[in-house]
């Protein structure tokens, strides 16, 4: 188990230990191309990267993540950041968006669909969604979009450059040159996250890095804790329980439609069929 110690975390050092997670995966879609990615599963490993990835200690499926994206409008000569965390205990993954005061937590029970509860933090409430709720979201082919951001079919659209580190730090550097964009990824081996993530386009270059990195999983599970002694509703009795403030408050702001027909985001689009987080 790492306690203390610094994980090298693309240009700086991921402190564990502290508390904070991720979530990019539209911005990924959007940028590789989703068209290009096949749907057979390639495994890329080598001898040196299961050796490595064997001599470390820390698990991945009890880990949290912190990230910080930056949007570069080189036109403009504008900067502006987010902030998305990772949360992994065993078949359950949350993204937090801090900045959106939610949390959309995933769980993959079995072969079975994925289910759905998203926590809002400020109210101290949850919405569950069921399978046949979110449509295509619950399909479990779909479960390594949540757990590790970058799946294995997507990261074999870009090319190795070069592999450092060893143990817990082995990590491979990902590139794809095209015309209109480039694309560096740096992906953590025995880990199975992305560490830094890298798209310059004409006029816009965006940034997600790895800040922080969290192995104790007693602070873990106080994540999942925290959330799991909210106040839950389940989605198909939102329509009996309109008077109730906190449902009528995600009406309003557009999480939800009225009779509970569709799940929005609070600017009032559909989430089916888009990509999220937007």
């Amino acid at each position: 188990m790492m306690t203390d110690t610094a994980l090298h975390v693309a240009s700086g050092k991921v402190k564990a230990g502290n508390v904070v997670f991720p979530a990019f995966l539209s911005f990924v879609y959007r940028l590789i191309g989703v068209g290009a990615v096949s749907i057979l599963l390639v495994m890329i490993t080598v001898p040196i990267a299961v050796q490595a990835a064997e001599s470390c200690d820390t698990s991945r499926g009890q880990i949290g993540v912190r990230y910080e994206q930056q949007i570069h409008d080189l036109d403009a000569g504008t900067t502006t950041g987010h902030v998305m965390e990772l949360w992994r205990d065993g078949d359950r993954v949350m993204h937090v968006y801090p900045d959106r005061g939610l949390a959309e937590q995933w769980e993959h029970p079995g072969k079975g669909a994925l289910h759905l509860t998203v926590w809002f933090d400020e109210d101290l409430q949850g919405i569950e969604y069921m399978p046949e709720d979110i449509g295509s979201r619950s399909d479990p082919r779909r479960w390594a979009e949540k757990w590790q951001l970058v799946p294995d079919n997507m990261r074999q659209t870009l090319q190795l450059r070069t592999t450092s580190g060893t143990g817990c730090e082995l990590t491979r550097k990902l590139v794809k040159d095209a015309p209109d964009r480039q694309v560096s990824l740096e992906w953590n081996v025995p880990l199975q996250l992305p560490t830094r993530y890298t798209v310059r386009t004409k006029g816009r270059v965006e940034i997600w890095e790895a800040r922080e990195i969290v192995t104790d999983p007693q602070k873990v599970r106080q994540v999942f804790d925290r959330r799991t002694a909210y106040k839950t509703t389940d989605f198909i009795d939102i329509g009996d329980n309109e008077s109730d403030p906190f449902l009528r408050k995600m009406i309003n702001l557009g999480f939800v439609s009225h009779g509970a027909s569709g799940f929005y985001d609070a600017d009032g689009h559909a989430l089916e069929g888009r990509g999220h987080p937007h």
